[in-house]
């Protein structure tokens, strides 16, 4: 994965640095999003990993299987993270975009075999970053040190996991959110 920045002097010349590789399976015509997460991640789902031509048999002659997932790059942070899709959703190729809509993204159509197109839609949406407890857009031990102060107060902030309760389930919720960090 490699980053540019162009020139602001002269917009022909382009500065390349390479970027931490993802962790997913290789990504063929997957949908990417227009534009950033409030974060600042890029989001990434579906695709294959062998690419293929319109009838989605890959160019190796072997029909392309789809992907089922859905990757964030965090730029300001050069971080990425896998997402989980819930309720799940079947795994899908052949996009082009991924497309601001309200509190989510449109992933629209695309393929879920060779030669099978589908016109569903979906709407992936992001969980809030509640670990991020001091709201900075990175999960770090200060955040740790205000969850439990907030959770030995009983303080709503606490509540991890959505339930609307401070309980001890919190605290996993709390370590989940924390290592998949701010998306």
């Amino acid at each position: 994965v490699y980053t540019g920045e162009i020139d602001a002097n002269d917009p022909t010349l382009i500065t390349w640095t390479r970027k931490a590789e993802h962790p997913g399976k290789p990504t063929y015509r997957g949908a990417g999003s227009l534009g950033a997460t409030p974060a600042g991640s890029i989001l990434i789902a579906g695709g294959t990993d062998n690419p293929y031509n319109l009838n989605g048999v890959g160019y190796n002659a072997i029909p392309a299987q789809p992907h089922n997932q859905i990757l964030a790059y965090n730029a300001p942070q050069d971080r990425w993270a896998f997402l989980r899709a819930a309720p799940p959703r079947p795994a899908t190729m052949d996009h082009r975009n991924l497309v601001p809509l309200g509190e989510g993204w449109a992933l629209i159509g695309g393929m879920t075999a060779p030669r099978e197109a589908t016109a569903t839609c979906w709407l992936l949406t992001i969980e809030p970053c509640r670990a991020d407890m001091n709201d900075d857009g990175i999960t770090d031990a200060t955040d740790f040190e205000l969850w439990l102060d907030a959770y030995k107060a009983g303080d709503m902030s606490a509540d991890q996991n959505g339930d609307g309760a401070v309980t001890q389930t919190d605290y996993t919720a709390f370590l989940e959110g924390a290592r998949r960090g701010c998306i």
